[in-house]
C-alpha cells in the first residue's frame, strides 16, 4: 500500500505542476503571447520571420479557441485531478494497518496470529470449520440413482 499511496501523491503534485502553470497560462496578461512565440521559435519561425506576428495573433486568438481557452480547459482538468488523487493517495493510507505491505506484515495478521499462539492446547482454533472426514460417494455411469423418477409410479399420471 506504501506505494500505491506515494504514486498517488507524485501523481498529484504533478497533476498540480501542470494544472496552475496552465492556470498561470490563461490568467496572468501577455503568457499567452509569450507562449505562442515560444512554441514558433521551436518549429522554425524565428523573430525576423515576416510573417511571425501573424502566426502569434493566430495561435492566440480567443475566437478560435487560442492558447487562453486551450490553457482554461488544461487548467480545469488537471488541478481536480490532482485533488482526485490526492483523495485516492489518503485511502491508500488509511488502508496501511490492515494489509500487507512491502516492509512486513500488518499489525491485524500480527495480532491474530499472537492469540493463535496463546490458546491452550486443545482448545479450538479461532476462525476455522471442521474439516470433512468422509467423502460423499460420486455416483457412477449406469447407477439406479441417476436414472430420473418414472412418472407413472403413483402420481398424477395412472
Amino acid at each position: 500500500m506504501a506505494i500505491g499511496k506515494w504514486s498517488m501523491y507524485i501523481s498529484a503534485v504533478l497533476f498540480l505542476i501542470v494544472g496552475l502553470g496552465a492556470l498561470a497560462v490563461a490568467v496572468v496578461p501577455g503568457v499567452d503571447d509569450w507562449v505562442a512565440e515560444q512554441t514558433l521559435d521551436q518549429v522554425g519561425f524565428t523573430d525576423d520571420s515576416p510573417f511571425q506576428d501573424e502566426a502569434v495573433e493566430a495561435i492566440t486568438d480567443d475566437d478560435v479557441g487560442g492558447i487562453r481557452i486551450t490553457a482554461w480547459i488544461l487548467a480545469l482538468t488537471f488541478l481536480p485531478t490532482a485533488a482526485l488523487f490526492v483523495w485516492i493517495g489518503r485511502w491508500f493510507k488509511s488502508m496501511e494497518g490492515g494489509v500487507n505491505s512491502m516492509f512486513g506484515g500488518s499489525t491485524n495478521v500480527a495480532a491474530a496470529n499472537a492469540a493463535y499462539l496463546q490458546q491452550q492446547p486443545g482448545a479450538p482454533v479461532p476462525y476455522t470449520t471442521p474439516m470433512p472426514t468422509e467423502q460423499a460417494p460420486v455416483p457412477k455411469f449406469g447407477d439406479p440413482s441417476l436414472d430420473p423418477p418414472d412418472p407413472t409410479a403413483g402420481g398424477i399420471i395412472s
